[in-house]
């Protein structure tokens, strides 16, 4: 069996959806091309029961990466390098490659036993912005570029040439050789657009579940968690190149299955929620109408009014909202069971064609050599990333969207000390781990005290949850109250925290159902520094009120997200 043990201080963490936690220092078998591996010799499981792995050992990436230069995507993947060349569209018979940026990495991410040793070909469509020969230093200005001379030009127009930019700036066109630039900002693009164009290009219809590595190094890479593979480098070339194994394929089918049947049971369980919320709707709707029709003193017409004033009321708006979510899960339930079924036929096809390629692996191999192999939307090349570097791996569903990958906009409020804070992303904005009451998490927004963050809601979003906390590390410091709002903080909140002082409490929102019919067209989540019913005893200043949004996430209806990757697809 393949173990290793880092030093002393070396921990290991894994923790599946329904929050079970495995934690140890030996780490083996995760070489293999499926998502299962063990931890001191603790089976832990696969890529759909998997939520994030953890290596503690392994340093938090400063939100300012010093490296000599960088790409930023708008779906927050990061790859670390310098853009040395651009080349064009090309299309020979059925090879069509879109244009792309040629791209030399510090520490390679080719298969370890290929020749290939060239640069990573990075695709334009999702790029954010570039930094060339050092760190990204501004925030980020839509169609503007930074020269290493100091000079900040907006342009309304980009051409990509051989090695260098061509801007319209002030109706006038101007190059800049790349060595000429510190930083490239590209165009704002709508975030749930690009979302829906990087699942139209790693997914099956848009639906799966995506997995996510980020690396010591400083890339962050999402891709399909079908599409994963693993290898150790000591293992013969031509048998480790092979895409898929007919045990990865068939650990992959039963693990889909076994999730199938597991969301079955929740959509179950949800109807069997909604209907007996309906049937608790229709006994006060009955109750309103005896009242009224059993009166004495009123009249017909009082009663007509009545009645009608019952049907428009909260009660039979209730009735009808129960309704349709019932039929809403029952389409969702109907859609998953389809969806599962395409998957399967999918595996099924790709078993069928490997079932005479069955994959050797080193039974001594050593993590050292191990790689884990990625393929993002924005890359024609697969990355295979050493696993001695990845410090996190995040599954999601597709339908569940991290609220992290959304880049949301920050909008501060007065601050009585701290200064110079921002929205951190995966990370608290001290860069530290997301931790509250000794509670990891895989995921999430650190901001300061005093803070709203604004996220555009697409309209087929469903439902908002989040964990709330301040950072462990301010200890019994910090005092603040988190609340969530639609549209505009001067109504009322959809939610609001209890007062949190110290980084001992955490909050656990539960899923808040967002109003229907494309109501919200934005979510804002407000963070109140000393609110009103502040301790006596707690800290007057702002200075510990590091506060983090804990795995938030948003769901969208699972058959309008198909629908719109289908209209994509046109």
């Amino acid at each position: 069996m393949c173990v290793y043990a880092w030093a002393d201080r070396a921990t290991f963490l894994a923790v599946t959806v329904d929050g079970e936690k495995f934690e140890g220092r030996r780490i083996a078998n995760w070489h293999r091309g499926d998502f299962k591996f063990s931890l001191n010799e603790e089976d832990v499981g696969g890529g759909s029961d998997l939520q994030f792995y953890r290596n503690r050992s392994l340093p938090v990436v400063p939100s300012r990466l010093n490296s000599a230069g960088a790409l930023e995507f708008f779906n927050a993947d990061r790859v670390v390098g310098e853009v040395v060349a651009f080349r064009d569209a090309t299309a020979a018979g059925d090879d069509k490659t879109p244009a792309h940026l040629f791209v030399d990495t510090p520490t390679g991410f080719a298969n370890p036993d290929s020749k290939h040793s060239g640069p990573l070909r990075v695709k334009l469509d999702l790029l954010r912005r570039i930094s060339w020969r050092g760190e990204i230093r501004h925030p980020y200005t839509p169609s503007v570029l930074f020269t290493h001379d100091g000079r900040k030009l907006a342009y309304r127009n980009l051409k990509w040439t051989n090695n260098s930019v061509r801007l319209l700036v002030d109706d006038e066109l101007k190059d800049f050789p790349f060595d000429s630039i510190a930083e490239l900002h590209l165009a704002e693009q709508d975030p749930w657009l690009s979302y829906l164009r990087e699942l139209k290009e790693i997914t099956e219809g848009g639906i799966g579940r995506l997995y996510r590595i980020e690396t010591t190094a400083g890339i962050i890479a999402t891709g399909n968690s079908i599409d994963f593979d693993a290898m150790g480098h000591s293992l013969n070339g031509d048998r480790s190149r092979l895409l898929v194994s007919i045990e990865r394929l068939t650990k992959t089918r039963d693990s889909l299955l076994a999730r199938g049947e597991k969301n079955k049971v929740t959509y179950l369980q949800r109807m069997e929620d909604s209907k007996r919320k309906d049937e608790q709707a229709k006994v006060k709707y009955q109750d309103g109408l005896k009242k009224i029709n059993e009166s004495t003193r009123l009249t017909e017409r009082e009663k007509t009014l009545k009645l009608r004033s019952l049907k428009d009321s909260t009660i039979g708006r209730e009735q009808e909202r129960q309704a349709r979510s019932v039929d809403r899960l029952k389409k969702n339930l109907e859609r998953s069971a389809e969806n599962a079924k395409r998957q399967l036929g999918f595996l099924d096809q790709q078993l069928k064609k490997n079932r005479d390629a069955l994959r050797a692996f080193d039974p001594n191999g050593n993590p050292d050599n191990w790689y884990h192999k990625v393929h993002p939307a924005w890359s024609l090349d697969e990355m295979w990333l050493p696993f001695a570097e990845i410090r996190t791996s995040l599954w999601f569903d597709t339908h569940e969207v991290p609220l992290s990958r959304l880049s949301p906009t920050l909008i501060n409020g007065t601050r009585k000390l701290a200064h110079g804070f921002h929205v951190a992303l995966d990370r608290s904005v001290t860069d530290e781990a997301l931790q509250t009451d000794e509670v990891e998490f895989g995921w999430g927004v650190g901001v300061h005290g005093d803070s709203q963050l604004v996220i555009e809601i697409p309209r087929f979003a469903t439902a908002f949850r989040s964990r709330l906390g301040l950072s462990e590390s301010v200890g019994d410091g910090g005092c603040v109250q988190a609340q969530i709002h639609v549209n505009s903080v001067g109504k009322k909140p959809l939610y609001t925290s209890p007062t949190l002082v110290g980084g001992k409490q955490l909050i656990d929102t539960d899923w808040i159902d967002l109003p229907e019919n494309g109501a919200v067209e934005k979510l804002i989540l407000q963070v109140i520094a000393n609110p009103t019913d502040r301790p006596s005893t707690a800290d007057p200043l702002d200075i510990r009120d590091q506060f983090n949004w804990l795995e938030p996430a948003i769901s969208l209806d699972i058959e309008q997200l198909e629908q719109h990757i289908q209209l994509l697809s046109q």
